[in-house]
């Protein structure tokens, strides 16, 4: 592993796989917890020395991938919750993949960065 390392010709995922291996890290389908892998990487790496790739960017919203912001109004309420009918959460469908990242990147505070690991819409 050292050798390819130092060659440059690997990204980080390479050595996040290496260590699943060795150390048995599983998830329940049996596929290698490689998330968790590249979260100890660097603190590893300084430890036994090993240079680690540069981290890639993650991807994150492009322009292409957001709808419109009239595509959706801006419904903040102020009143107690209680005042409410009943509250839902409802998962995102494929068509409004778009629109739901539209309002993230428009009212959510960390926008619509793209985040490691699974996640659901909704």
């Amino acid at each position: 592993m050292k050798a390819e390392l130092a060659a440059g010709d690997c990204t980080r995922t390479f050595p996040a796989r290496e260590l699943c291996e060795r150390e048995g890290w599983r998830n329940a389908k049996g596929e290698p917890c490689l998330a968790s892998a590249r979260a100890a990487l660097p603190k590893l790496s300084s430890a036994i020395g090993l240079p680690l790739p540069e981290a890639r960017p993650m991807g994150g919203v492009s322009a292409e991938s957001l709808a419109p912001s009239t595509d959706f109004p801006d419904s903040r309420l102020s009143c107690p919750l209680d005042a409410l009918d009943e509250v839902g959460v409802v998962p995102v469908t494929g068509t409004e993949k778009g629109l739901a990242r539209s309002m993230m990147a428009t009212h959510h505070p960390g926008g619509d960065a793209a985040c490691p690991g699974g996640r659901i819409r909704y």
